[in-house]
């Protein structure tokens, strides 16, 4: 099997820290490879983020750490579903390319408030809409 057709694994939150705790404790790489069915460069690199893994707080039942998006992005979609319930609630028609302008609007307006030290948008940077998916708003 090539490495593009390899299948990526998921790692339980608790799997890595219980990893971090029996490395600490003084087991080597090769043995925690062997004992979790990894590859050594996987086991080391679990043990190269564990300060991220180690400090992560997480509500119980969540098992994953994923990198959160930028403000500006969740404020304009937030604000994009609001607009478009609200939309909905007055017996307006909402179609995709209504939203879609919308939300362009949205980033511009967004942009021009957003100071230039904020995650905001860069300057030579473009919003392009996206034309699938838009079922997913307000889930």
């Amino acid at each position: 099997m090539s490495q593009q057709n390899r299948l990526r694994k998921h790692i339980n939150l608790d799997i890595k820290k219980e990893i971090i705790s029996k490395r600490e404790s003084g087991k080597g790489v090769g043995d925690l490879s062997a004992e979790y069915c990894m590859a050594k460069s996987t086991i080391s690199t679990v043990l190269k983020n564990k300060e991220e893994i180690k400090s992560a707080q997480v509500t119980k039942g969540i098992s994953r750490l994923r990198s959160s998006r930028c403000n500006f992005t969740e404020q304009m979609e937030t604000l994009l579903v609001v607009w478009t319930n609200e939309k909905q609630m007055a017996g307006d028609s909402v179609s995709g390319a209504i939203i879609c302008e919308k939300a362009k609007q949205l980033f511009e307006e967004l942009g021009a408030k957003a100071p230039s030290t904020s995650t905001g948008p860069v300057k030579g940077f473009f919003f392009l809409a996206p034309r699938g998916g838009l079922s997913d708003l307000g889930k």
